[in-house]
C-alpha cells in the first residue's frame, strides 16, 4: 500500500487561504468538506491526505479575483446545505456541464470555492410543478458496467394543502 505523499512532482500541494478568523474558517473547512485541522486551527490536511496548507491572517480575501479552487464532492446538494449550516454562502446554485454538475460558493471569509459533483445528482426539484424526484440507490461507480435505481416522484396535495 502506498503512502499518501504532499510530495507529488506536479500536482497542487499546498494552499494559503486567507482567512481574517482562523478559527471560524478551520471550522468551516472541516464541517463542509471533512478537512482535518491541527489543534492550533491555523493548519490544515484536504480529506484526501493530498494537499496541506495554513489559514492566514495576513492574506486578503480575494473573492474570484485570482485562483479559485474546485472541490469534488460526492453530493453537490448535501455540500451546499452544508456550506450554508456553517456560515457560507450558495452564490451560484448547481448548473450542468457535461455529466457534471458545478456550483459556486464563499467560505465565511468570502473566498471563492467552487464545488463540483460527477454524474446525476441526488435530489432533483421541479420548480414550476413543485414536484420533488428522489433517486434511491447506490450512486454509480465510473467502472460500473450497470447501476439499478429507483425513483421516488412526490408531488404536493391538490390546492397546495397538507394532509
Amino acid at each position: 500500500m502506498n503512502e499518501i505523499s504532499v510530495f507529488r512532482p506536479g500536482d497542487v500541494s499546498y494552499l494559503r487561504i486567507a482567512a481574517p478568523d482562523p478559527a471560524r474558517s478551520a471550522a468551516f473547512y472541516s464541517a463542509v468538506f471533512g478537512w482535518k485541522v491541527r489543534p492550533d486551527a491555523d493548519a490544515f490536511q484536504d480529506g484526501t491526505g493530498h494537499v496541506i496548507g495554513h489559514f492566514m491572517t495576513d492574506l486578503p480575501v480575494a473573492g474570484e479575483a485570482g485562483v479559485v479552487p474546485y472541490i469534488y464532492v460526492e453530493d453537490i446538494d448535501e455540500a451546499l446545505a452544508r456550506v450554508t449550516d456553517a456560515g457560507g454562502q450558495v452564490t451560484t446554485k448547481p448548473y450542468p456541464e457535461g455529466d457534471l454538475w458545478v456550483a459556486m460558493t464563499r467560505d465565511p471569509a468570502g473566498n471563492a470555492i467552487g464545488v463540483w459533483q460527477h454524474g446525476p445528482r441526488s435530489l432533483l426539484y421541479s420548480v414550476r410543478s413543485r414536484t420533488i424526484l428522489l433517486f434511491l440507490g447506490r450512486r454509480p461507480s465510473p467502472a460500473a458496467s450497470c447501476s439499478c435505481r429507483a425513483a421516488v416522484l412526490l408531488r404536493p396535495a391538490q390546492g397546495g394543502g397538507r394532509r
